[in-house]
């Protein structure tokens, strides 16, 4: 009986901490609401596994989490943390411009290690007759104070493209 009621617990903390950082996303590029389809035949998948600390403050590259795909239509970017210490900020950005929706998400680990996931989506298309996209999850320490990633994944769902794949 204890061991359901953690559990639950647990699941129900983890929802919490989704729909926090879903409420406490913003971004002056991203709208605020959307939807998009698409049929998605492909998926990508990187990780890293040694930890990392930040107390920057401004987003930059989280080394291991990117990927360079061929994709027309709907773009899904799945990334999972294992994180530990104070705020962190997490977007994902495609081609070294626009951020995927919802924009950056805050994620509030217990000082001794918290998991969480999030999903971010964009519709892609051919720039100049080619459907190559890179894709890149950026970080930083919403407080300035020394923040942990232990491990964490980025998971892409797409339609694989036709032009120049």
């Amino acid at each position: 009986m204890r061991r359901t009621f953690a559990v639950a617990t647990c699941l129900f903390a983890m929802a919490i901490l989704v729909l926090s950082g879903a409420l406490a996303s913003s971004g002056s590029n991203v709208r605020t609401s959307g939807s998009m389809s698409a049929s998605p035949d492909r998926d990508s998948g990187s990780w890293r596994s040694t930890p990392v600390a930040t107390t920057t403050s401004s987003y930059g590259s989280l080394g291991g989490l990117q990927s360079d795909i061929c994709s027309t239509g709907e773009v899904i970017a799945t990334v999972s943390i294992y994180g530990a210490g104070p705020p962190i900020g997490l977007q994902v950005r495609m081609d070294d411009g626009a951020l995927l929706a919802p924009g950056p998400v805050a994620f509030s680990p217990a000082p001794s290690g918290s998991m969480a996931s999030f999903t971010f989506i964009v519709s892609t298309s051919a720039f100049e007759a080619n459907d190559h996209h890179f894709f890149q999850v950026e970080w930083s320490s919403l407080t300035g104070q020394r923040t942990w990633i232990r491990s964490a994944t980025l998971n892409l769902i797409y339609q694989v493209g036709t032009h120049r794949c």
